[in-house]
């Protein structure tokens, strides 16, 4: 007896329907991983929530320093002191809280990784900009001068250099211009900056614990879109 096998008729139906099915499944599941590292991205800003919740009752209700000298034990990041006791997750680098799951970049710097930054207005005083004329006012906040905590920003996920000698670094602080996603153009200095971290939106962390996920700004704040200035504009104090 003989055995009826396959047709290469037969065949090439099954690899065009197997083609047709995998077109559609692989784009599905790339946004399903997309979703998962963005719920990742969330769960680290919630757990960074907490930490500064304990660290709040541990020092007064006084915000550690967004960015401080080298030295300083108060400042928010990676360092000895300041939020890092409250995070644990020294040593972990790319796999810590530090990162977005999203972030799988080189990193060439002799800081620890992290692509969270906190907003340079939460300092003593506050609403000092550009940011990096603050940078080195290590005073700490009262959380009591923060008047608006549902509206205004705690950390956002900012945009990792590419330039020599500070390959993969996000800046331990700063404002709206440098959350990932805010240049029109691609900047060859910094990794896809004109792209948010997730599609079209970034994740950020507000001063009274609650999460958003929301597009990037690429213009200074007014008094009507004010998320960043910790008094200005707020109860009616000037701009």
């Amino acid at each position: 007896m003989r055995r009826r096998g396959f047709t290469l008729v037969e065949l090439l139906v099954v690899i065009a329907i197997i083609s047709a099915l995998a077109g559609l499944l692989f784009p599905v599941l790339a946004t399903a991983r997309r979703m998962a590292r963005k719920a990742g991205c969330s769960s680290h800003l919630k757990q960074f929530a907490a930490a500064f919740s304990m660290y709040l009752q541990d020092w007064d209700d006084v915000y550690p320093s967004p960015g401080g000298r080298p030295y300083y034990g108060h400042c928010w990041d990676q360092g000895p002191g300041g939020i890092e006791p409250y995070i644990r997750s020294r040593g972990l680098k790319l796999a810590g809280l530090w990162c977005c799951p999203e972030w799988k970049g080189p990193h060439e710097v002799q800081y620890d990784p992290r692509t969270y930054a906190m907003n340079s207005m939460l300092r003593n005083p506050p609403d000092i900009e550009p940011y990096y004329v603050s940078i080195f006012i290590w005073q700490t906040l009262p959380a009591c001068q923060v008047v608006e905590p549902a509206r205004t920003v705690l950390l956002y996920e900012g945009q990792p250099l590419m330039s020599e000698g500070w390959v993969g670094y996000v800046g331990r602080c700063g404002d709206w211009t440098q959350v990932k996603g805010y240049d029109p153009r691609p900047d060859p200095a910094k990794w896809r900056s004109d792209e948010p971290w997730h599609s079209a939106v970034n994740n950020y962390l507000f001063c009274d614990g609650h999460l958003k996920a929301m597009p990037p700004e690429r213009e200074r704040p007014t008094p009507d879109s004010n998320l960043w200035f910790v008094r200005r504009w707020r109860n009616n104090e000037g701009g």
